[in-house]
Formats: C-alpha cells, sequence, structure tokens
C-alpha cells in the first residue's frame, strides 16, 4: 500500500492469522470426528469378527454331522491331476524355498538363533547317548541307583526328540511372515501341524531307546522297546510325507472361505492322501503296541503275557478308534475325519503326559521303597 504506515499491513496479518486459526480449528474437530469414527469402526470390527468366529464354529460343529465331499464321493481323475499339478507347481516351490532362505538368513534375526540351537543339539546327540548310558548302568544297581538319574534322562529324551520339531516349527515360522499366496500359507500350517506330530513320535521314540528312559528306569521290556524304536522311525518315514501334503490341502481348502479350485483339490488329491497315510499309519502302530508273547526274561514273559490277555478284548476297539478317521474320510465327512484326527493328536499328547508322570511317581515309589 503506497504511503501506508504498516497498519494495512498489520490488519491483513492480523486476518491470515485469524483464517489460519479457524482452520485450525476446524481441522483439530475434523481430526477428533475422524478418531471418534474409528474408535467406533474398531468396535464395531471386533464385535463383527467375534460374531464371525461364533458363526464360523456353529457351522463347522453342524457340519460334523453333514457329508462335507459333495457328489459324486469317489475323487475324479481329472481332479486329482489337477491337484498334483498345484502340488508340485516350480513356481509355488521357489517361493517357498525363497522365503525359507531369506528367514534363515536373517542377522541376527530368528533363522541365525534356530539354526544355532539346531546345530547345538545335533553337535550334542553323542554326548547325551553316553550320558544316558552311564546313568542307566547306575541305576541298575540298587547300590549306585539316584532317582535324580531318571528326571535327567527324561531331559535327554526330550532333548534328543527335539531337532526334528524344531525344523519343521522354524520353517513355519518363516513362512507365515511371508504367506503371500494360498500355497505358502497352507504350507506352514502343514508344517506348524506335522512339527507337533513329529515331536510326538519322536518323544515317544527316543523314550524306547536301547538303554533309554522306558527300558532303563521304567522296567520295559525289550521285547516291548525295541520294535516300537525302530518302527516309528519307518512310520515317520513312510506316512509323514503323505500326512503333511494331506495337511496340507486342509490348510488351503477346508476353510469356507477358500476358492472353490482348492476345496476340490482339498476333497481330491488332499482326502487320498489323508485316506493312505491314516490307513498306513493306523496298522503300523497297532502292530507295533501289540505286546509280544515271546520274552527274553520270567519277568518279561508275565508282563507280555498279562498284556497280551488285555489286547484280545481291546484289539477291535482299538482297530476302530484308530481307523474311524479313515472310514468318515472315505464316506465322504471329510471334515468330521479331520476333526477327529485333530483331537486324537491331542490326546495322544495327553496320554504321553499322563504315562511318563505315572511311571515317574511309580519310579519315585520303588526308589523310596528301597531306600
Amino acid at each position: 500500500y503506497p504511503g501506508d504506515d504498516g497498519r494495512g499491513k498489520r490488519n491483513l496479518a492480523r486476518e491470515l492469522l485469524s483464517v489460519r486459526r479457524e482452520l485450525l480449528d476446524r481441522l483439530v474437530q475434523t481430526y477428533g470426528r475422524h478418531a471418534n469414527q474409528l474408535v467406533e469402526l474398531q468396535s464395531l470390527s471386533r464385535r463383527f469378527l467375534s460374531e464371525l468366529e461364533g458363526i464360523t464354529s456353529f457351522l463347522y460343529e453342524q457340519l460334523l454331522w453333514v457329508r462335507s465331499v459333495p457328489r459324486p464321493v469317489i475323487p475324479q481323475p481329472g481332479d486329482v491331476f489337477a491337484a498334483l499339478l498345484w502340488l508340485i507347481s516350480p513356481e509355488n516351490w521357489t517361493a517357498a524355498l525363497r522365503v525359507v532362505y531369506e528367514g534363515f538368513s536373517q542377522l541376527p534375526g530368528k533363522g541365525s538363533g534356530a539354526l544355532v540351537l539346531l546345530v547345538l543339539l545335533i553337535s550334542l546327540r553323542p554326548w547325551m547317548r553316553r550320558r544316558m548310558a552311564v546313568l542307566a548302568k547306575r541305576v541298575s544297581s540298587p547300590e549306585t541307583d539316584s532317582f535324580l538319574a531318571t528326571p535327567e534322562t527324561l531331559a535327554y529324551t526330550l532333548i534328543l526328540a527335539a531337532p526334528l520339531p524344531l525344523i519343521f516349527y522354524s520353517i513355519s515360522g518363516f513362512l507365515t511372515e511371508s504367506a503371500s499366496s494360498p500355497f505358502l500359507y497352507s504350507a506352514a500350517g502343514a508344517m506348524a501341524h506335522i512339527a507337533w506330530i513329529v515331536a510326538l513320535f519322536e518323544v515317544n521314540r527316543q523314550c524306547a531307546a536301547p538303554r533309554g528312559l522306558a527300558e532303563a528306569h521304567f522296567g520295559w521290556p525289550q521285547v516291548v522297546t525295541r520294535p516300537i524304536y525302530r518302527g516309528l522311525l519307518i512310520a515317520e518315514v513312510v506316512c509323514l510325507p503323505a500326512l503333511y501334503f494331506s495337511i496340507q490341502f486342509v490348510m488351503a481348502g477346508i476353510r469356507f472361505s477358500s476358492p472353490e479350485q482348492l476345496q476340490v483339490y482339498n476333497n481330491s488329491l488332499g482326502r487320498i492322501l489323508f485316506i493312505g497315510a491314516m490307513s498306513v499309519l493306523g496298522f503300523s502302530l497297532l502292530g507295533l503296541f501289540r505286546p509280544r508273547k515271546s520274552a527274553k526274561s520270567a519277568a518279561d514273559s508275565v508282563r507280555s503275557s498279562s498284556l497280551h490277555r488285555i489286547y484280545i478284548y481291546t484289539y477291535p476297539l482299538i482297530m476302530l478308534t484308530t481307523h474311524i478317521p479313515v472310514i468318515l474320510a472315505v464316506l465322504g465327512y471329510y471334515l468330521t475325519a479331520i476333526l477327529l484326527a485333530y483331537q486324537m493328536v491331542k490326546t495322544l499328547w495327553l496320554i504321553l503326559g499322563l504315562t511318563l508322570l505315572g511311571n515317574l511317581l511309580l519310579r519315585w515309589r520303588t526308589w523310596n521303597q528301597r531306600e
């Protein structure tokens, strides 16, 4: 303003500041409304997810009594072939291997930590086996027996069973962080589930190892422990790969939101793998845990004879219980079979825990009476 003494500029500055203050006030009010709307949206989202989980659980409970495989129940060759192509797709496996490699190469992330722990567990295995042999020799004589040798052997047994489950669980964690496709997501879930199954097998197998926990500390006869130790390893090698792939199909196609194509894959090739793996596994376990009549000592003979008499009456029930998931899957009640098999794995873990606890208490009582 020509000839102005600055009063006009001050007035203009005041007007601009007033406008700026008004705009800031409106912005604060707008932010406040948006924040309230976000809180309300978050609350509604949580309520919606809770309702969705409840409805999903209800539907799964009702589907237990409904055939989950559409007719025809017999898998079609075209569906099986398409599922096989999806399973062996080089693109899917390349992505999975890349994710696992990136996870293991993280420094100093979980990859290096898991790798160091795995190397440590493997390197200590010979020393732990020698230590278990020393403890077994110690508890075999009343003069040198000590109850603390049994918990120590139990700790070594669990450590010896840890490497394989650790590998599978680590791979599952790496895949979960980068599960950008249905294949990676299903592989991560399958690895996590198979880790618990492998852990169940390995703990049982290491308990039955020569001069191990069951044989040296719990007094189980060799005629029982040796076939279990060898047979469980064979069962793992034969059955677990097929069981893993069947679980991968389950993780890919069992959800209501799963693409229809993946549901077809799960009901065709996935169901075939499940039936085959569970059938072989069931017959293998029945053969392994059957008490033998022959024994190397009189005590072994008495125990085996007693168990054999019990087994004659319980064998049909054991066989039926072991193969119920197979029968249900063949008839088309695949979802029911999967959930039942999952609950059976949890039950086996409970039985294993109770068996170890009961034998530990019996061992403590026997040692205490001897003292």
